[in-house]
C-alpha cells in the first residue's frame, strides 16, 4: 500500500531530529563552533541516510517508527545503488529558490501520483509503501 505525504513528512521529521538537531546540539554544547557542527551533522545525515536503508533493507529509523519501507518500483527489496542515485537525487532540493519549487512540485506528485512517487523516487526508480 502506498504511503501518504504526512507520514513521510513524519519519517522526515523523525530522522532529522535523531541525526542532525540532536547531533547539532551536542557538537555546540562540546563547544564546537557552529558552521562546523552543522557540517558534521550534515555529514552523519547523508551517511545515515544511505546506510541504513542499505543494511536495513529500506527502512531509516523515522520510516521504520512510522510503518514505512523504501522498495524498488517493482515492489522489490532496493540494491546499494538504488539507495545512492535516491539519496544523490535529492541533491536537488538544495538549489536555491529552485529547491523549494522541486520540493513543493515532488509533494504535490507524492499526493497525487498512483505510486505516490517524488521526483527522486522516479530518478531511481523507488517507491515507499506503508506496510
Amino acid at each position: 500500500m502506498r504511503s501518504d505525504l504526512f507520514n513521510r513528512l513524519g519519517a522526515l521529521v523523525i530522522d532529522m531530529l535523531i541525526i542532525i538537531i540532536l547531533p547539532l546540539g551536542i557538537f555546540i554544547y562540546m563547544g564546537i563552533d557552529t558552521k562546523i557542527a552543522f557540517g558534521y551533522s550534515s555529514g552523519l545525515y547523508l551517511a545515515y541516510s544511505f546506510l541504513v536503508p542499505v543494511i536495513t533493507k529500506g527502512y531509516t529509523l523515522g520510516k521504520y517508527l512510522l510503518g514505512l519501507r523504501i522498495f524498488s518500483e517493482e515492489g522489490n527489496s532496493l540494491n546499494p545503488l538504488q539507495i545512492l542515485h535516491r539519496e544523490i537525487s535529492k541533491l536537488m532540493y538544495t538549489v536555491p529558490l529552485l529547491g523549494l519549487l522541486l520540493i513543493i512540485f515532488s509533494f504535490y506528485m507524492i499526493n497525487k501520483s498512483s505510486k505516490g512517487q517524488g521526483l527522486h523516487d522516479l530518478f531511481a526508480k523507488t517507491k515507499v509503501n506503508k506496510l
